[in-house]
């Protein structure tokens, strides 16, 4: 699915006028899953990620390649009282790459 997402965005910028500069990922609980997963594959295409409620993997995992988005702005948002996803599942990822 990531494959043909990234596919879809290089359509589109060949048919609307795109400030490559100025993409933006976003995306909530399976959307910030999402946006953790495509901007880890993709680092270098967004100018910044905004996981709501995100994690990556089941069960929740840091990736190897956390490094990679070191450089990427995240401003990341989950609710300590979300009884769906649990805090801890993004946190691991914010700590992980803070650390980097």
């Amino acid at each position: 699915m990531v494959d043909s997402l990234y596919i879809l965005m290089e359509e589109i910028q060949t048919t609307v006028s795109v400030d490559q500069n100025h993409i933006y990922l976003t995306g909530e609980s399976s959307g910030g899953n999402g946006a953790w997963g495509i901007g880890l594959q993709h680092p270098e295409y967004f100018a910044a990620l905004v996981p709501i409620m995100g994690y990556d993997g089941w069960p929740y995992i840091v990736p190897e390649n956390i490094c990679d988005l070191k450089g990427v702005p995240i401003w990341a948002f989950h609710g300590a009282k979300d009884e769906v996803m649990p805090i801890d599942a993004q946190q691991i990822l914010i700590d992980a790459l803070e650390a980097c």
